[in-house]
């Protein structure tokens, strides 16, 4: 098939460029150009801005595809040339979304009819990411409703796997494990977490395309299971054959320290159903946490190590300090 991959240079447009040229399809990405890859032979690169209407539209003229892949819709004005450009032309556009617009449950596991946040969250819990995602799929579900836009959207948790650009999530871990240091728990590390290996997203993609029953529905795409945030922590320890040593620090103590110490959600449990991915789609994740968590290690012990980890500051709202993180253990360690 010819696909265009909107995105395509890094984590899970690159992961997936990769898996739809290995399956043998005709693979065009586009994007701004800022970022390098190695990808893979034969796949062609367009350059433009997803601001700028006009030149995504000119990047685009004449060009033909069956499916679109949208990694890198993150608000509505960004959506509106793509629907345009792509009504009556394309048999689906499969949109990347977040978990993160489900509002906050007692109830689980969360299902794709569950409730979500609306516009008016802002603030009151939810990011600005989460929000725009929500409007994102309430504009593409509207499109879908009035025109026929032939458009499936995926929802995702916490993406983790090779070539993670967040290095402050699992690589954050990888380090800190390597270096024989302690490792803070939120409370009793009982919270749940639901991750998903960035493979396992890939290859959801393509499950997608041709089915007409998955056009204008929503699918939860995640990891065969739930995990503690101890589950979490022994996974990535086992994946290095160490042993973590954690410093368990009270949730109303976690509350009141002056910076994150923690890249995840730990005041309450995130559980995703995927049953209907599995029935509609046929999908099925190939990665336990214990698993992805082996391959992951593996990758990141040749290609990154330590020396390769970096932290951003101002990134995803947590930044890794490790001096801050030695105070914190220091008080909590007794």
């Amino acid at each position: 098939m010819k696909l265009l991959v909107l995105g395509g240079t890094r984590f899970v447009g690159l992961r997936l460029v990769r898996y739809l040229v290995g399956q043998g399809h005709e693979v065009t990405i586009l994007n701004r150009g800022r970022t390098q890859a190695q990808l893979p032979p034969g796949v062609k690169r367009l350059y433009a801005d997803r601001r700028d209407a006009d030149g995504f539209k000119k990047a685009l003229n004449g060009r033909e595809f069956e499916a679109v892949f949208d990694i890198t819709g993150y608000e509505v004005r960004n959506l509106v040339p793509a629907v345009e450009l792509f009504s009556g032309r394309v048999i689906h556009y499969v949109f990347v979304s977040t978990c993160g617009v489900y509002a906050a449950d007692v109830v689980g596991p969360v299902t794709e009819d569950s409730p979500r946040i609306g516009a008016a969250a802002q603030g009151a819990g939810p990011g600005a990411y989460e929000v725009n995602k929500a409007q994102c799929e309430d504009y593409l579900f509207t499109k879908c409703r009035e025109s026929g836009f032939p458009v499936t959207i995926l929802r995702c948790p916490f993406i983790y796997g090779p070539e993670n650009w967040m290095h402050e999530r699992e690589f954050s871990y990888f380090l800190r494990l390597a270096q024989g240091r302690e490792i803070i728990v939120p409370g009793e590390g009982k919270t749940l977490l639901h991750l998903v290996h960035v493979d396992d997203v890939a290859r959801a993609h393509i499950t997608v395309v041709g089915k007409r029953e998955a056009i204008g529905h929503a699918f939860n795409i995640a990891g065969p299971e739930a995990v503690t945030v101890e589950g979490y922590i022994d996974a990535i320890a086992a994946a290095m054959g160490v042993t973590a040593r954690k410093v368990h620090v009270p949730l109303k103590a976690m509350g009141k320290l002056d910076r994150p110490v923690f890249p995840f959600p730990w005041e309450r449990s995130a559980y995703y159903s995927i049953q209907k991915a599995r029935e509609v789609l046929g999908f099925q994740p190939a990665y336990s946490t214990t698993e992805g968590m082996r391959q992951t290690y593996g990758w990141w012990r040749e290609s990154l190590g330590p020396g390769g980890t970096r932290f951003e500051p101002g990134k995803l709202g947590y930044n890794v300090d490790l001096e801050y993180e030695d105070r914190v253990l220091s008080e909590f360690r007794r």
